[in-house]
């Protein structure tokens, strides 16, 4: 049976199918200078990597699955005041609702003014009530789109036409017009969206806080605002 909840925590240097990634090290800095490496991290400023990942690490997720997260929500813009598209009012990083934005203590409009490197606070606000709940990237996604079916098994109906909540999401997951979506339609599309970020190639976050990508054969350097020097643990 094949398991639909997507990427799990899996030793660095191994994909998920447990094949040998692309060792950077040898090809950027020596490996005690990296403190972390990111899919889609090309797309953000090193201190959003940073703050992101010291996030994960609170929550105990892998950064990568938060990443894909994001880079779903936004449709691969990382835009701290994107808004979707269907009229919901649904903002930011991971789609604030408005009554989620005020029971967090702000609100849809004040999230759009922040930068996203501000808006990672209340991604984490979000997040950590699910903190032991999320086991893998399915996990994360389903705790932004759909918390109350976090536990669901896969074949589990979460929006069915011609419902609102349908057509603000069939375009997304329910590919084959099946006229509803599953919670296997949604990690499929997200386990797409990983695998995506790890073919397209990875970003590194050293420990002086620059980052490095390789991206369709170029190289990107990028420095922080502010000299950031990661501690060793």
């Amino acid at each position: 049976m094949t398991d639909l909840r997507g990427p799990t925590m899996t030793p660095m240097g191994v994909a998920p199918d447990g094949a040998p990634m692309l060792d950077m090290t040898s090809q950027v800095r020596a490996p005690s200078k990296i403190f972390s490496r990111f899919v889609y991290g090309d797309k953000v400023e090193p201190e959003f990597l940073t703050k992101l990942k010291g996030i994960s690490d609170r929550l105990g997720i892998d950064p990568n699955w938060l990443m894909t997260a994001i880079d779903f929500e936004t449709i691969g813009r990382f835009g701290a005041d994107i808004k979707n598209g269907m009229g919901s009012g649904a903002t930011g990083l991971i789609q604030f609702m408005p009554r989620t934005a005020h029971r967090l203590g702000t609100s849809t409009k004040g999230l759009a003014g922040m930068d996203r490197v501000n808006q990672l606070d209340y991604v984490e606000k979000y997040l950590e009530p699910h903190k032991g709940q999320l086991h893998s990237l399915a996990d994360v996604y389903m705790a932004i789109l759909h918390p109350a079916d976090l536990r669901r098994p896969d074949g589990y109906v979460l929006f069915r036409s011609p419902s609102l909540a349908y057509r603000q999401n069939h375009e997304a997951f329910d590919t084959e017009g099946k006229g509803y979506v599953t919670k296997g339609d949604v990690v499929r599309a997200l386990n797409r969206r990983y695998q995506e970020g790890m073919a397209r190639g990875m970003t590194v976050l050293n420990r002086d806080g620059t980052s490095e990508s390789r991206v369709g054969g170029k190289d990107i350097i990028r420095l922080p605002k502010r000299p950031n020097v990661i501690p060793r643990k």
